[in-house]
């Protein structure tokens, strides 16, 4: 999932050159995953419903012994009560609680999965919440890691220095 642009115009975005989303998933595919096991949304196809559909298809379609990847590039927000989202391309800045994509709905549809390798990557502000994932989803059975470019209570930089290394490091 990688959101650079938003329908907001409030939302500020980064440049589309050299998208390292679209890199990761063509590298993905270099190395051998078939296309059907991927999902690809970007920009506007990145809605609070797509990534939702996309992310519980995939837990469904996931075997024992299987890896999961999940990876999100975009801003991260915080509500008042301190939840973390993901910010889809539809989101409303006043309204996380109601338009954006709670890490704790990631976790419950993850957490459907058992007995997989699932690894969850972010590149957001607050993307570190995604360590407590891995934890419930390693409680349930799975084997689960998750790397981000901040701490669950930081913010990110906006350099996207950890997006233009993922790609690079599945580099053979």
């Amino acid at each position: 999932i990688g959101v650079l642009e938003f329908k907001d115009s409030a939302t500020t975005g980064w440049p589309k050159r050299a998208r390292k989303d679209q890199e990761l998933f063509d590298r993905l595919i270099a190395l051998g995953v078939p296309k059907a096991n991927l999902t690809l949304l970007l920009d506007s196809e990145a809605t609070r419903a797509s990534i939702l559909k996309a992310v519980g298809e995939s837990v469904e379609g996931v075997r024992k012994g299987d890896t999961l990847i999940f990876y999100y590039a975009g801003h991260g927000s915080k509500d008042g009560e301190g939840k973390p989202y993901l910010i889809p391309w539809d989101a409303q800045p006043r309204d996380p609680a109601g338009s954006a994509v709670g890490i704790a709905e990631i976790a419950g549809l993850l957490g459907k999965a058992r007995g997989i390798n699932l690894l969850l990557l972010a590149d957001c502000c607050y993307s570190g919440a995604l360590q407590q994932v891995a934890k419930a989803a390693r409680e349930a059975g799975n084997r689960a890691v998750a790397i981000t470019s901040a701490a669950a209570s930081n913010t990110s930089t906006d350099t996207r220095a950890y997006s233009m290394t993922v790609p690079d490091a599945l580099a053979r």
